[in-house]
């Protein structure tokens, strides 16, 4: 259950639904899963905003996802990054990096041999 809600929180943040008019039509259990998805989806704006821009970008790489935050650990989170903090790598960036470690540790295994014979 609580996928479905997520991907329905997800759903709801990308088309600018606002949760309670999904939430009158599930029951108790399913409503207070929702709560939770949208609390996790709020938290993770950023991946509303790629998703919504460019959803092939999720598919082809990794996308760093935030914890669900209180009240203070958004309010500390939000001006930690406002106040010069790097920013959050883009995927295409990770790939990118990801892709430079193999090369890394294909040409170290080339010389030093496989990591078992080490």
């Amino acid at each position: 259950m609580e996928e479905a809600t997520v991907a329905l929180a997800l759903f709801l943040a990308l088309h600018g639904e606002k949760p309670p008019r999904a939430r009158r039509y599930l029951g108790a259990t399913q409503g207070e899963a929702l709560a939770g998805a949208c609390d996790w989806v709020d938290a993770n704006a950023e991946l509303v905003e790629c998703l919504r821009d460019s959803p092939s970008t999720l598919v082809r790489s990794a996308f760093p996802l935030e914890p669900v935050r209180g009240v203070f650990g958004s309010w500390f989170h939000r001006r930690k990054r406002m106040s010069g903090s790097p920013p959050i790598p883009t995927p295409t960036l990770a790939m990118e990096k990801r892709r430079h470690l193999e090369e890394a540790r294909a040409l170290v295994d080339e010389v030093l041999g496989p990591p078992a014979s080490r």
